[in-house]
């Protein structure tokens, strides 16, 4: 849909574009006014027209991706495949050559007829796809009391074979929760405690964190992770939500008459309107220089996650907007926020590699964020590419850069196609992880890469499968 009015618009796209964090949309913008079908609005309002429906939508697009994908045929069915072939052909030349011999010994062809076919049919095992259905059903259930539900036996065929995995960040890889990594006072910015928490800093960012009027909720993941980390916040008096022209968010608190002012954002944005900073509790004016080593200090940790500032100043009296509260500030520091890593992966990561079995990761999260969780889960010496990049690749060129580890960002589903189909076509055994997507079946069937597996892991949010 085409927004044609907006207000502080934010939106969930992680099962569309893998995008761990919410993105801004504006009905200013012709790129930032279009919002795809699967979103979830995550803060602010808006009236928007429908411009698209059914498979011309992004969602729709991607279901009919699902529906023109057929799966390839496992490795256990291809070898099964060759065995036939073999027998097939040694049944027909019994059936020839016995007849044939039989008769030149003297024997009654029609007696050497019905020997020969016999001995045909004598060479299909007929039990052989009862064993093999057993045989896998039996290794269904060992997986199922490891925690691992096969729903097609194509799944537990595969998954001794597998020697490559194409893998989302977002919910996979990590919670998909945003969570503080870290509150750093303006003297801590820079120097190794990157997992320390200033109460202070937690508070004055409270303030600043949006609810949603009607259930008291916060409206921005990002506000919720900031409001569960700080200790005691008093209720703000008043909100001003979050300006993308301005990429400031900011409210005051009033306690018998002292009132605290507190703005979050975007470090340069805020650092613009400080004229003071904190150093270890006392106020010190804020020169050009240290404004600049501040700027460069919060720099070095945009690796770690999403870098927030906060800054504060007390007021005498209520502000009448808010333009009285977003000047003239103390900074205060910085909030690291991030979507930690499931506790299981890393190790998962080292059985996985241990086994001589390739890891990518294709997310349509940023590079930088994409590569800080490949380093953190043990991925480090993984080839980083744009899905744009990926692309106007060659098959060659592309299996040659996976062969290693991949890490692929800003990828859209269609890429991650692209990739398990090059790999699979150079004799790799695939196996997909991703989310399921709804489709006009009302069935949720895994996104079209999933389709071209080996085996494949779905996660709907809040469960975990294996299946195919």
């Amino acid at each position: 849909m085409k927004l044609v009015a907006s207000d502080n618009v934010a939106a969930d796209e992680s099962l569309i574009t893998g995008e761990s964090q919410p993105v801004e949309h504006s009905h200013a913008d012709a790129v930032a006014a279009v919002v795809a079908a699967g979103s979830l609005i995550v803060r602010g309002s808006a009236q928007a027209e429908v411009v698209r429906i059914g498979v011309t939508s992004t969602l729709g697009k991607i279901v009919e991706l699902v529906a023109q994908t057929k799966p390839p045929k496992t490795p256990l069915q291809r070898r099964m495949g060759e065995l036939a072939r073999g027998l097939l052909f040694v049944a027909i030349t019994v059936s020839v050559l016995i007849p044939i011999a039989g008769f030149f010994a003297g024997r009654p062809f029609r007696e050497m007829v019905l020997t020969g076919l016999s001995l045909a049919f004598a060479t299909i095992p007929e039990e052989l796809p009862v064993l093999i259905v057993v045989i896998l059903g039996l290794g269904s259930l060992k997986l199922a009391r490891d925690g691992a539900i096969v729903r097609q036996l194509r799944a537990a065929e595969t998954l001794g074979a597998i020697t490559m995995i194409c893998t989302d960040k977002t919910g996979k890889l990590t919670e998909n929760r945003m969570t503080v990594a870290a509150a750093l006072g303006g003297s801590d910015i820079g120097s190794a405690l990157h997992r320390s928490s200033d109460p202070l800093v937690l508070a004055h960012a409270a303030i600043a964190s949006e609810r949603d009027s009607v259930g008291g909720s916060f409206i921005d993941p990002m506000d919720s992770a900031i409001y569960a980390a700080s200790a005691a916040t008093p209720n703000a008096t008043k909100i001003y939500p979050f300006d993308p022209a301005a990429r400031l968010a900011s409210g005051y608190v009033d306690e018998n008459g002292a009132i605290l002012a507190a703005v979050k954002g975007a470090p340069e944005a805020v650092l613009s309107r400080c004229t003071s900073w904190r150093l270890n509790g006392a106020i010190q004016p804020l020169s050009t220089d240290m404004h600049d080593q501040l700027l460069r200090s919060v720099a070095t940790q945009g690796s770690l996650g999403r870098v927030i500032a906060v800054a504060s100043r007390a007021l005498s009296a209520p502000p009448r907007d808010r333009r009285e509260i977003e000047r003239d500030l103390v900074f205060d520091g910085i909030v690291i926020l991030v979507d930690l890593i499931r506790p299981e992966v890393p190790d998962a990561i080292r059985a996985l590699r241990g086994a001589g079995v390739t890891i990518s990761i294709v997310t349509g999260d940023q590079a930088t964020t994409a590569r800080a969780v490949a380093t953190e889960i043990g991925l480090p010496e993984s080839v980083v590419m744009t899905g744009a990049e990926l692309r106007e690749m060659n098959t060659a060129a592309l299996v040659r850069h996976a062969a290693g580890g991949l890490i692929v960002a800003r990828a859209t589903p269609a890429d991650k196609l692209l990739l398990v189909q090059a790999l699979s076509a150079s004799g790799e055994v695939v196996m997909v992880t991703g989310v399921t997507v709804p489709t006009t079946d009302r069935r949720s069937r895994p996104l079209p890469s999933a389709l071209q597996w080996d085996a494949l892991e779905v996660t709907s949010r809040g469960n975990r499968q294996t299946s195919c």
